[in-house]
């Protein structure tokens, strides 16, 4: 998905401050109606799975 910046580094499907998920869901946090950036939240979020060398 070319376009969707991203700046989670814990998250699997960010590379090089971009999303590669295959779709993305966004929702309102806490069930409000969204004002600002900060009321929204990623549903798509899954964290990298940690090996022992880090991330």
């Amino acid at each position: 998905m070319a376009g969707i910046k991203c700046a989670v580094e814990e998250c699997m499907y960010q590379d090089n401050t971009e999303c590669n998920a295959p779709a993305i869901e966004v929702r309102s946090s806490r069930g409000r109606r969204a004002a600002a950036s900060d009321d929204t939240c990623c549903e798509t979020f899954k964290p990298r799975t940690l090996n022992r060398g880090g991330m």
